[in-house]
């Protein structure tokens, strides 16, 4: 069991800059998706209109 121990620490730094990027992205990703969204209703639209 001893072979099996892996010692580690977390480094909250590390961690607060990660968390930064990931936040970053996720508003451009919301973004987008927002936009395809949007733009996936109105195909719908214009198939039930057309």
């Amino acid at each position: 069991r001893r072979a099996q121990w892996r010692p580690c620490r977390l480094e909250p730094a590390r961690l607060k800059d990660v968390s930064d990027w990931v936040e970053h992205y996720r508003g451009i990703w919301e973004e987008r998706f927002g936009r395809l969204d949007e733009y996936l209703r109105e195909l719908q639209k214009e198939r039930k209109d057309g």
